[in-house]
């Protein structure tokens, strides 16, 4: 009878460890990764032919990939301010150099923070730094990685150390759930990998392109030598690879540490880079394809579905309700201008049809002419405006992204109605947002000290 009773005892000691083990599985977590300069069509699993992004590529089998999806800006302010308030640039008015999240803006750090969960950041552009208000609701913002002036910002080498910051705030800081937003730079100018990697793209060049000063050089156009062309984009290529190096350690160490089984990752980039597609270098300027076209990829272990790839045109203001849907939190008296891809993820059900945006106050028509507001608009059956407006300048082209993903052939002469029905819902969007943001008071402006504004200036992003 006493063997008997000692069993039964075991027994419940067993059963009531076991259910206390299920009630205490891990909670979910969420890594936002955001790679400073990507171009959507110079990954691997976006159809590039170059092994750019092999770690990325084998990690993104088990992910969603967005086919169409588009940064709300061509430049890094702007977009980031997007992915953390859930709102168009006009909306949250971060549009400038000079102006800032204002302290009471509510993003997703602070959402989160505000429901229990842990919340990190380690980040390497200037724009991102404290001053830009991208820092609230974090309770570690790492910025120690970015460069103190123009020269240093523009040869860092940071993707290694972003991972092994990331890894070692996970392993000192407890066990609640979390969300760590990672800020990879070195694919942004210059272009300038170590030396492996340099060679990685393009062997045995032996002439003078050397990826330097990008924003600053006027030789870098059609006219070029084409050999020095074609390393200029090889070193770039070498800082992707180099990136997803840094990359593939991250994703080893999640499996090391047990959490690749419930941190759900999002990767994305701000926006991508121009190569002369239509005759210009870097970013911020237009708002083409291959600046505000960009990756976008979801991993969610816990969601079997959640893999494959999507054609439906996705943005980055669908990142803060994205995650809030992942986690399970309320979105009740958040102002967000997303969509929540979980119906997508979970059950393939696409959004409703949409049109998004994109835009930036530094637009210009021509290389080297004058600045003006530039706003796109990327209707739901891919019909693309771009729209120009400033001082004696009012311009409006239309390209039909269906057959014409280069943009090439400007249809809004042969197609009048159409540009006309563009241009009126761009309008009344951009008004729609302007009055959003007034109402808000999400930005405000803020005088730059010396130090900073001339670091943005050998950046380009002051005049």
């Amino acid at each position: 009878m006493a063997a008997v009773l000692l069993l039964v005892t075991l027994a419940v000691v067993v059963c009531l460890a076991a259910c206390d083990k299920r009630a205490r599985l891990p909670d979910r977590n969420v890594i936002l990764v955001s790679i400073d300069s990507l171009r959507f069509d110079h990954v691997g699993c976006y159809g590039y032919p170059k092994p750019t992004s092999p770690r990325l590529d084998a990690w993104a089998r088990n992910a969603m990939r967005f086919e169409f999806a588009y940064a709300t800006s061509p430049w890094t302010l702007p977009s980031h301010a997007s992915m953390f308030t859930g709102l168009y640039t006009d909306a949250h008015g971060v549009r400038s150099a000079r102006s800032k999240l204002n302290d009471e803006s509510m993003t997703l750090a602070r959402a989160l923070s505000d429901a229990g969960y842990r919340t990190g950041g380690v980040v390497c552009a200037p724009l991102l730094k404290k001053k830009y208000g991208m820092h609230q609701g974090f309770d570690f913002y790492d910025t120690e990685l970015v460069g103190r002036n123009a020269l240093e910002a523009r040869v860092v080498k940071a993707g290694p150390r972003v991972t092994n910051k990331a890894l070692a705030w996970l392993d000192r800081s407890g066990d609640k759930p979390f969300f760590l937003f990672l800020h990879y730079w070195d694919v942004h100018y210059d272009y300038n990998p170590p030396a492996k990697y340099a060679e990685l793209f393009n062997p045995g060049y032996e002439g003078p392109e050397n990826g330097a000063s990008i924003h600053d050089r006027k030789d870098i156009t059609p006219k070029m030598d084409k050999a020095d062309f074609r390393h200029l984009v090889a070193l770039y290529d070498g800082e992707i690879r180099f990136t997803d190096d840094a990359l593939g350690a991250l994703f080893d160490g999640l499996r090391e540490r047990g959490l690749d089984r419930n941190t759900a990752i999002l990767i994305v980039s701000d926006h991508g880079e121009e190569f002369l597609d239509h005759g210009w270098k870097g970013h911020t300027r237009t708002c083409y394809e291959e600046v505000v076209r960009i990756p976008f990829l979801i991993e969610v272990p816990w969601l079997e579905k959640a893999r494959g790839v999507s054609q439906e045109a996705v943005s980055l203001v669908d990142i803060f309700p994205t995650v809030l849907g992942l986690l399970g939190r309320p979105k009740e008296g958040l102002t967000l201008q997303g969509v929540d891809l979980n119906r997508l993820l979970t059950h393939g059900t696409p959004p409703a049809p949409r049109s998004l945006m994109a835009g930036t106050q530094r637009g210009q028509p021509v290389p080297e002419g004058k600045a003006y507001e530039w706003s796109t608009l990327i209707a739901r059956d891919r019909q693309k405006l771009h729209a120009l407006s400033g001082r004696r300048f009012d311009e409006q082209w239309v390209f039909d992204l269906r057959n014409d993903p280069g943009e090439k052939t400007d249809i809004s002469g042969g197609k009048p109605a159409l540009t006309a029905k563009l241009v009126q819902e761009n309008s009344r969007r951009q008004r729609l947002h302007k009055r959003l943001q007034k109402a808000l008071k999400t930005s405000g402006e803020f005088e730059l000290d010396a130090e900073l504004a001339e670091t943005l200036k050998g950046l380009g992003y002051l005049n």
